[in-house]
This record gives structure tokens, sequence and C-alpha cells, in this order.
């Protein structure tokens, strides 16, 4: 299975570069061209059933961490489904339980609060 650029994909489809307003859910529109890339991805697999994750760093308290990486989750579903992707879909935020990297440092925290497409199933 590849995605829109001919890419492997395994278990999740990366976001890499999606990035929401300060301490919001709302999608800044630097966020578009990857998730452009997400939007042919999942067209071209429509039975691919998703669950999208949310994640932040760890700055702030667990249940605001944890119902902001729900709203981004559903941020990030909403445009997804406005641009056309008909896969089943569900969100689900982490809040700061899964990092990825330090969040001692700024790039680290840059790093946790992210967004990605994990495959529950279909090919």
């Amino acid at each position: 299975m590849v995605d829109a650029y001919g890419c492997t994909i395994k278990d999740e489809i990366k976001l890499e570069g999606v990035n929401f307003a300060t301490d919001s859910a709302e999608l800044v529109p630097e966020s578009d061209y990857v998730l452009g890339y997400a939007v042919a991805t999942l067209k071209k697999h429509p039975d691919l059933v998703i669950e999208v994750h949310g994640h932040t760093d760890s700055r702030g308290s667990a249940q605001h961490n944890l119902v902001l990486s729900r709203r981004r989750a559903e941020s990030v579903m909403a445009y997804l489904r406005d641009h056309g992707v008909t896969n089943t879909m569900t969100a689900k935020g982490y809040g700061k339980d899964r990092p990825i990297a330090d969040n001692a440092t700024a790039d680290g925290r840059l790093q946790n609060r992210r967004v990605a497409l994990h495959i529950v199933s279909g090919n």
C-alpha cells in the first residue's frame, strides 16, 4: 500500500507540518499542503479505517492537554471530511501521554505537538 506520492504506508500516516494556533484547535494555513497530501492518500485508499490521533507537549494540565489534543484531532478529521474524504474515521486525544521527544526543549515540545492518522484496518 502506498500513499499519494508512492511511499509505502505502514500503520500510520504522519502529518509533519500540520500546526495549530497557540492553545487552539484552529489549523494554521501552512497546514494545507500536508493535509492535501493526506486527502489525496485517503481518497486513494477509501477502505482504510482511520483513527486520528492528537498529541500535545507537557505544558499545561493533563486534563487541558487531553481536551486540546482531542479537539485538534477532531479539527483534522473535519478538514479531511470537508475535502471529500469518505473513510471511516474517529478522533482520539492522548494529551501529553505519548511523547516522541524530550519536553525539556523547545524542539522536543514542537515534535510532541502533533496529529497523525493511525490505520486501524483496511488496505
